[in-house]
Parts: C-alpha cells; structure tokens; sequence
C-alpha cells in the first residue's frame, strides 16, 4: 500500500532564520492514487526580492490577500494528519 503526504515548499532563501515559506502545495496519495491537494500561498513578511520572482513567478501583488503562517498551519497539519 502506498500511502504518502507529498510536499513542496516554495521560499524566499533557504535560510530557515530569515527566510520565509511563501507557498505550500501538497498531494495525499492513498494506495498509489491521488485522492487530495492543497495549495495556498503564505504572506512573506517582506517585499519579494527580483531573484525570487523571477525563480517563481510570482511577484508582491499575488500576495496582497494571502495568509500568513500561522493563519494556515492548523489546515496544512489537518491535512497531512498522520500520513507520512
């Protein structure tokens, strides 16, 4: 049975002090088959930087009406539950 939580991380540096997680999406598979994602994008506390928006595409305006972190991880932990 292939049963996962897959992750990835978008963020503005790998610096975990400094930087900052500015998108999350996941995909849960149960048994091989993809059953659930999730995606939002997470306010950064500061203005992106032009390397950052280049990389991801994104840029300050699509963060306008985003959630912060801590508004999010209760979702993002429900969703991953106990899954590995």
């Amino acid at each position: 049975m292939l049963t996962f939580v897959a992750l990835d991380l978008e963020t503005t540096g790998l610096d975990y002090r400094i930087d900052d997680i500015i998108e999350i999406g996941m995909v849960k598979v149960i048994d091989g088959t993809e059953v659930a994602k999730y995606q939002s994008l997470v306010r950064p506390r500061g203005k992106l930087s032009v390397k950052i928006k280049r990389l991801t595409g994104l840029n300050d305006n699509d963060f306008l009406e985003a959630p912060e972190l801590r508004d999010i991880l209760a979702e993002v932990l429900d969703f991953v539950g106990d899954m590995p």
